[in-house]
């Protein structure tokens, strides 16, 4: 058998369906350089190739993009990684966390020793990776299906060969992906690392080319690349090579933001300072206005026009502004029914009235701070309290409330009185301070139950002067809750 045939055959148990003139190429330029084993070396350089140039691939194996639409592929096919990036995470989030940026907005962290904390309303981390492949004659798309963590590697190079193996699922032209049908041959191409790295093809989504890498300068590395006039042998990778390079560019960067002093009365309450978000962002739910059909007229007083007078300022709806053509629907008698659920053990924020002195009990849980914690001169007094404000939702609507001091003294262990007798002269307390403080946003962050809100007014911000956890008789009386 001649070595051609031997190194052929060898490519062929691979399901590697190189072309016979970069093969004979490849061979000659083994030769040349009196390597031991062409077989070996012959294939580490079709790792190191880019398969997607003309004339590397032999012939297309996969079907045409009409067939590929919806089909089962029983063969095993060799596709090389054009690039890949998680579609279950935005863009944005991903693409500064790779460039290590500084956003206060990005996340809430309540310690620098608890920053792998999660609120009880944030999402699970989930991933779910798209990937580009290139077969040496066509595009293809894929999915992770299934989860691929222990069978990928980390950092996925562009570059990299995959055996896939069927049957293999295809949905609208994406092959769903799965473990069992995954096998990583390796390898990688230096100049697609380059162009096709992760910041480059996030930036591209994103449509923001001032996030682009530069032309980056990696290891020179001139390895064989099927044009026997340029054959060059490596026989290793150089130290320092693209592996190490973006292995510490892709590496998950969980960290909170650095702290910076705030102004309160000293630099305790900086603890809070990564999670304050500016005053224009904080937004709120709003139901959409609903114009019913004109259904049957009924003959109504003063006093039920007042009624629904009451009922639509309560629920500050201008419809003129969103509907400017369209009159006002008459009174219908669905229209006379305001509470259809009973309130306790609570009821929804979208469905409270906002008058001066009402009082609610809602379940809620705390999504971000919309100011840091200080302490606020009381009326006619030279005394001072605890303040902090913020932003709580229930699903039905979201606002923003203050804490109440009685919660805030309760919570920190100490009236703000206490902390400049007891620990402005004793500096070693300071540290009692931090502490007591850390608790505070880790309850806010870990808060999800049962709070009293007390309202003053449409245009006040509201009080939380109770916060309770779910007790087994709330959900008793969640479970008899009916409609009245």
């Amino acid at each position: 058998m001649s070595l051609f045939d031997e190194v052929s055959r060898h490519f062929a148990e691979k399901h590697l369906n190189v072309s016979k003139e970069w093969l004979e190429a490849c061979i000659s330029w083994c030769l040349e350089q009196n390597v031991s084993s062409v077989k070996n070396i012959s294939y580490n350089q079709w790792l190191e190739t880019d398969i997607s140039v003309d004339g590397t691939q032999e012939k297309p194996l996969f079907p045409s993009q009409e067939t590929l639409s919806s089909k089962l592929l029983p063969k095993k096919y060799t596709v090389q990684v054009q690039s890949c990036y998680d579609v279950a995470t935005p863009a944005y989030s991903q693409l500064h966390k790779l460039k290590k940026s500084n956003l206060e907005n990005a996340s809430v962290c309540a310690d620098a020793e608890d920053q792998n904390f999660k609120a009880s309303w944030q999402p699970k981390p989930a991933r779910m990776l798209y990937f580009v492949f290139h077969d040496g004659f066509k595009t293809l798309k894929g999915v992770e299906h299934e989860s691929l963590i222990n069978v990928l590697p980390d950092p996925i190079l562009p570059g990299l060969k995959l055996t896939i193996q069927g049957p293999l699922d295809i949905r609208r032209g994406h092959i769903m992906l799965v473990k069992k049908s995954i096998k990583v041959l390796g390898g990688q191409v230096e100049e697609m690392v380059q162009n096709n790295n992760l910041i480059n093809v996030l930036s591209t989504l994103l449509e923001n080319p001032e996030h682009r890498l530069s032309n980056n300068k990696f290891p020179e590395c001139s390895n064989f690349r099927g044009k026997p006039g340029k054959i060059k042998f490596v026989g290793s990778k150089p130290k320092g090579s693209i592996f190490e390079s973006s292995s510490i560019q892709r590496k998950d960067n969980s960290n909170c933001g650095k702290r910076t002093p705030n102004p309160f009365d000293d630099d305790n309450d900086d603890i809070f300072s990564e999670m304050q978000i500016p005053n224009e962002e904080l937004s709120t739910t709003s139901t959409p206005n609903v114009i019913r059909d004109e259904g049957p007229h009924f003959p109504f007083n003063d006093s039920s026009s007042n009624s629904i007078s009451s009922q639509t300022n309560n629920f500050d709806i201008d419809f003129n502004d969103e509907f400017p053509a369209v009159e006002e629907a008459p009174f219908s008698r669905t229209q006379s029914i305001v509470h259809t659920v009973s309130v306790k053990p609570f009821q929804y924020l979208a469905m409270a009235s906002r008058e001066y002195g009402e009082i609610i009990i809602a379940k809620v849980c705390i999504t971000t701070l919309s100011s840091k914690l200080s302490m606020k001169p009381i009326e006619c007094s030279s005394q001072r309290v605890w303040h902090i404000n913020v932003i709580i939702t229930d699903g039905s609507d979201t606002i923003e409330a203050g804490m109440s001091p009685i919660i805030l003294n309760k919570w920190i262990g100490f009236t703000p009185t206490e902390y400049a007798i007891t620990f402005k002269n004793d500096p070693s307390k300071k540290e009692e301070l931090k502490l007591s403080i850390s608790s505070i946003s880790n309850k806010l962050l870990k808060f999800n139950g049962i709070m009293k809100i007390k309202f003053h007014g449409p245009d006040d911000v509201p009080v939380i002067f109770e916060a309770l956890n779910i007790n087994p008789g709330h959900l008793q009386q969640f479970k008899k809750r009916q409609i009245v």
